[in-house]
């Protein structure tokens, strides 16, 4: 119930049918981290994510992460979410990171980027797909400039047409 009121947006309803259950348990939590993360509340989704162990001793899975990793990325909160990623019990798979990655490049934050990239790679050095996307973060967070004089536009490879030998713009 709480996960089909969150995934619908109605965060106030999920929240309160989630506090409505006597003893919670992992899937209601998710909801709860759920609804938080497609509301943006971010405070609401600590508490949630923090009371699991210290209130309710229920342990943190790697989804309860996830979901903070999601929720502290949209936010911008990209420290915090690395941090947490490092202070997990065990390594962080393909998954985690790329949520990480992903709010990098939504957050134009090459720093944190930079360091989950040799995070992926170390995990999975054979992965194209980050091989393919890094060169694309990096450009698109780097300010053209005009003799020394920055002129305020961004480069993306996304953003350049396609042309074949003649010139002529591509399919």
């Amino acid at each position: 119930m709480i996960s089909g009121l969150a995934a619908q947006a109605h965060v106030e309803d999920a929240l309160a049918e989630g506090g409505a259950t006597c003893h919670p348990e992992q899937l209601t939590f998710l909801g709860g981290l759920s609804a938080c993360c497609n509301a943006g509340l971010i405070d609401v989704g600590r508490e949630i994510f923090y009371s699991m162990k210290n209130v309710y001793g229920v342990d943190q899975k790697i989804e309860h992460y996830g979901c903070m990793v999601d929720l502290l990325g949209k936010e911008g909160k990209l420290v915090e979410a690395e941090e947490l990623v490092k202070g997990m019990p065990w390594k962080p798979d393909i998954v985690i990171l790329g949520a990480l990655l992903a709010a990098c490049k939504n957050n134009r934050n090459t720093k944190v980027a930079k360091r989950v990239v040799k995070e992926i790679l170390t995990l999975e050095p054979h992965n194209h797909g980050v091989h393919v996307a890094a060169p694309v973060y990096w450009l698109t967070s780097k300010t053209l400039t005009n003799g020394g004089c920055s002129c305020g536009l961004t480069y993306s490879m996304v953003d350049t047409p396609l042309t074949d030998d003649y010139g002529k713009n591509g399919p």
